[in-house]
């Protein structure tokens, strides 16, 4: 408990979810079939909440959606609302609540940040949160999450178990969107692109090293923005993060190494005997930086890329179209397309994906607290949107059936991204206001004619529909929730990755620049890693690992 109150957390809403009529005429209305909603009698759970960015939460009563919600569930809820979910007060009001006894019902919270698996267990360990595993597996409570979840995806239900075996939380789950390390999704200039398939007659994009380099030299040699000028930028990666830019997390895919630059808990690799290290103390790693400081020192790589300052990287994500070869970006950014990782002779492309996700298991969501007078009530409310259908109206609300974005064709999904919308308060979809349950398993999507007209072409790059060889879905048996640190070793992790990130960057920016030379300063680099306790470190995780595995 003293941790988690130390922590600067930003915890995030808490609503109940419930099955609500379209409005304004459309032909569909969710589903309370087999739910125990709308309820006989009326009920008010009260609710400690933060708006999320996306719409001002004090809009939320203006919202149709949300007012035909309460009224098919008979549900109230009194919220308390600290603030946006990344707001320093809203830390600071988490704080005096917790302290003060006065916490309310439940708690929603968004983004693992907020509350982390290990902020849970000692919740549960404080006897401040209750365990759900009666209401989850208890199909007349929860019969969406039954059908949907425990019966038919155990790997996930046991991935969402704290390390006493028991669920404290309420999680998306998905077989789909599984959480990966990719946010720095590796996207290419489709203009330069065409105009180097041109030149040298193929019709692919860069499938191996000597391609991808080739490309590189293409972008960096001819006069692609037809200005006369060398100042084409053939690769750009920005330090830190701006606009989903994070430092060769995505390239690092191409060596097997799916890391997430500036996150203490994604860059931690497991062999095949369950062995946990770090990425950055392996030879692969070596080898990835000797192959990003050779392209640095040939000006394939922006020569900014560790200096470069916001305005800097502001402009040149503004021009990037008539400036720039590959980008590190999750967003979509105009005349670029997403591209695979090229295969490297000895190494097998990790595709962004990370030892430490959640293995169909989203962020931590909500809790129920010890201070609940009808907990299953609120864990039926949860249950609401664990139906595929209800999830998807919650998502993309009742304005994309009316707007025509979404319509329903012989049982199927229909999904138009052609169609734009422009929202208000009024018919902001709710997930804008609050945060949603994932139900994105592969039977589910099932109900869309096309998986790729609702997430885009850059589906199957992104890794959101991931299969083996043979075209099945392979949940990796390596795969774990991100790391869930035993509660006991979360301080000394944290107090010893402060540390320890701040030399990763140093030693990575100056290894990358030719400032250090890698194969003389490998040995100082890793000497140094352990005087800060990397070594330490690498124990807690393995211990943790052990715990997780230990507890199914």
């Amino acid at each position: 408990m003293k941790r988690f109150l130390a922590i600067a957390l930003v915890i995030v809403v808490v609503c109940s979810m419930a099955s609500i009529g379209l409005a304004n005429g459309a032909d569909k209305t969710w589903d309370l079939e087999g739910t125990m909603f709308p309820l006989a009698e009326p009920a008010t759970i009260t609710v400690l909440t933060a708006g999320y960015r996306s719409a001002d939460f004090n809009n939320l009563e203006t919202s149709k959606d949300f007012q035909s919600l309460c009224e098919a569930l008979n549900v109230k809820f009194d919220f308390v609302y600290l603030g946006g979910y990344d707001e320093p007060t809203t830390r600071d009001n988490l704080q005096t609540r917790l302290m003060s006894g006065d916490y309310g019902e439940a708690i929603w919270s968004f983004y693992v940040d907020t509350l982390n698996t290990a902020d849970i267990e000692e919740l549960a360990t404080a006897g401040m949160i209750i365990p759900l595993n009666q209401y989850m597996t208890d199909e007349k409570i929860m019969p969406n999450f039954y059908k949907n979840i425990y019966s038919t995806h155990e790997n996930i239900y046991n991935n969402m178990k704290s390390n006493d075996g028991n669920v404290y939380y309420f999680a998306g789950c998905s077989e789909i969107n599984a959480y990966t390390a990719d946010e720095g999704l590796m996207q290419v200039n489709s203009e330069w692109l065409a105009a180097w398939k041109a030149a040298r007659g193929i019709d692919h994009s860069p499938a191996t090293l000597a391609e991808f380099e080739d490309m590189l030299a293409f972008f960096h040699d001819a006069d692609l923005n037809g200005n006369g000028a060398a100042d084409e930028i053939p690769y750009f990666i920005a330090q830190g993060t701006y606009a989903g830019c994070m430092t060769l997390e995505h390239a690092m895919g191409m060596y097997g190494i799916a890391t997430k630059d500036s996150a203490a808990d994604m860059d931690i690799m497991i062999d095949d005997n369950g062995k946990c290290d770090f990425v950055y103390t392996t030879d692969t790693y070596k080898a990835a930086l000797k192959q990003f400081a050779d392209w640095y020192a040939k000006g394939y790589v922006w020569e900014e890329a560790f200096t470069g300052n916001a305005e800097t990287i502001t402009n040149i994500v503004a021009s990037a179209k008539d400036n720039v070869g590959l980008f590190n970006v999750c967003e979509n950014i105009v005349g670029f397309e997403p591209m695979l990782p090229p295969a490297i002779e000895g190494y097998t492309a990790k595709y962004h994906m990370h030892p430490s996700v959640r293995l169909g298991v989203r962020q931590p969501q909500a809790v129920i607290t010890d201070k609940c007078k009808n907990p299953e009530i609120f864990a039926g409310l949860m249950d609401v949107l664990f139906n595929f259908d209800n999830y998807v109206f919650w998502n993309e609300g009742s304005v994309a059936f009316d707007a025509g974005r979404l319509s329903i064709v012989d049982g199927k999904y229909v999904y138009d991204n052609n169609v734009k919308i422009e929202y208000t308060p009024e018919n902001t979809p709710l997930s804008s206001y609050m945060c949603r349950m994932e139900v994105d398993t592969l039977d589910n999507y099932n109900q869309f004619v096309d998986i790729d007209s609702y997430y885009g072409e850059q589906a199957r790059v992104k890794g959101y529909v991931m299969y083996d060889e043979a075209g099945i879905w392979n949940p990796t048996k390596n795969l774990w929730p991100r790391c869930s640190i035993i509660s006991e070793s979360a301080d000394d992790y944290a107090f010893a990755y402060t540390d320890v990130s701040i030399a990763l960057a140093e030693y990575r920016a100056k290894f990358v620049t030719g400032e250090l030379d890698i194969d003389a300063e490998w040995d100082n680099f890793q000497t140094k890693l352990q005087e800060l306790g990397v070594n330490d470190m690498r124990d807690i995780i393995q211990a943790s690992y052990e715990a997780f595995c230990n507890k199914n």
